[in-house]
């Protein structure tokens, strides 16, 4: 810029600038003479637009060691960097530890580290002057893991008619837990007469290969998965034959019950093969020899070979609790006996019910006991008197050990005309 001095000997202009700097201003004036003054331009506002945050490189192995590393740089509207500005860093992901550089330098620059134990995608994230920014970043799994990495099967057990089938699955994962996608996976086993789904093949993301396998041989054998050709893991397998009656058994508990509808016998069937191993998915035929059973059934046999019932009866008998599976007949005897005399359904009688009393003439009285399903009391205890009503402390008695329970019975009784009421004494007599 260049001018003349006005009448008071000054020359005015004005400066700007968009770069933040301190700069020295110098006058020249007459032949050679100079002045100078130092001026300073500061950033403005920290601008979202102008700032950045980078993550490079993006991509890193989860192992809980290996880092990136997030750079912003925090800039104003024309691009000047701003110093001693104080971000917030943090994580859009899981598990990850984030360790920050503190305030922005005199570049604009602030830094932090991520690392994490958890293969995942996430952003790097950090927070100053009033907005956000963002980058992404990829922690990979690392390389599969004879520790960490598996081989399951389910069920472990079916039969071996080349039709039941086990699922195998192959699971990949590296040293940290994570599964491992794209890892070669090769199946062998050790028995005869084994067919695979698919015996080769490679993980998918979640660190998985899943195949079949089915036999047409009786056997225990062991299933090998060579995994990124670097290590193995195993699982046991047995295919069983057809059931056999001398190795399964059907137990019964108790063997003895009361009578009722909520009183049960538990019936247990365990269904095994010659050699022992127990034979699962077999729908066995409940039944018994007796009447009045009401059984309920669980279904199938486990894959423990395991299938129950229970058999609940109104009726006093001795029976057989019969189970069939798989060619296999099994039983085992059981009793439901009677229970409690019920004053619903016992009843006394007499015949006829008056009589001339000249010491000579009879009345013939009966009491009839059943349980609460009509069952037959036999060998029950009881004892017989008589009360004179007109005098009713006189009291003529015969064998009266189980008086009081006969009183219990006989008091909640109905009578009928062809019943009548017995009239009984309060207690009985020493």
């Amino acid at each position: 810029a260049s001018g003349v001095t006005d009448s008071i000997g000054r020359f005015t202009t004005t400066l700007k600038s968009t770069l933040a700097q301190t700069e020295t201003i110098t006058a020249t004036f007459g032949n050679s003479n100079t002045l100078t003054a130092t001026v300073a331009f500061v950033s403005g506002s920290a601008n979202a637009s102008t700032s950045s945050l980078v993550v490079n490189p993006n991509s890193a192995i989860a192992d809980n060691s290996t880092t990136l590393t997030a750079v912003l740089t925090l800039r104003d509207g024309q691009g000047n960097p701003i110093a001693g500005a104080t971000p917030s860093f943090s994580a859009s992901g899981s598990s990850t530890t984030v360790t920050p550089s503190g305030n922005t330098s005199v570049s604009g620059q602030a830094s932090a580290t991520y690392k994490t134990a958890l293969a995942q995608n996430q952003n790097a994230q950090v927070t100053v002057g009033g907005f956000a920014l963002a980058a992404p970043m990829r922690f990979s799994a690392g390389p599969a893991a004879a520790a960490t990495s598996t081989l399951a099967a389910s069920p472990n057990i079916v039969a071996g008619n080349g039709t039941a089938s086990i699922s195998l699955v192959t699971t990949a994962r590296d040293a940290q837990g994570n599964g491992v996608s794209g890892a070669s996976v090769a199946l062998t086993a050790s028995g005869g007469n084994t067919t695979f789904g698919a015996a080769n093949g490679t993980t998918v993301s979640a660190g998985t290969y899943t195949t079949t396998l089915t036999s047409t041989q009786m056997q225990t054998e062991t299933i090998t998965a060579r995994i990124a050709g670097n290590f193995n893991e195993t699982v046991s397998v047995t295919f069983t034959g057809s059931p056999n009656a001398v190795t399964s058994t059907l137990a019964v508990s108790p063997n003895s019950q009361t009578v009722g509808p909520s009183n049960l016998i538990n019936a247990t069937l365990t269904l095994r093969d010659a050699a022992a191993n127990p034979v699962s998915g077999v729908t066995p035929t409940w039944s018994a020899t007796g009447g009045n059973n009401t059984i309920t059934v669980s279904g199938a046999t486990s894959t423990a070979g395991v299938a129950t019932a229970t058999y609940a009866s109104t009726l006093v008998q001795n029976e057989n609790v019969q189970v069939g599976a798989g060619g296999v007949s099994l039983y085992q005897p059981v009793s439901f006996v009677a229970g409690p005399p019920s004053a619903m359904t016992s009843y006394m009688y007499a015949i006829p019910a008056r009589q001339l009393a000249n010491n000579s003439n009879t009345i013939a009285v009966g009491l009839m006991l059943f349980d609460a399903y009509s069952n037959v009391l036999a060998g029950q205890n009881l004892g017989m008197w008589t009360e004179d009503i007109e005098r009713p402390n006189h009291h003529v008695f015969e064998d009266r050990p189980a008086f009081n329970a006969l009183r219990t019975v006989h008091d909640a009784l109905q009578p009928t005309p062809l019943f009548p009421r017995l009239e009984l004494p309060a207690e009985a007599d020493a």
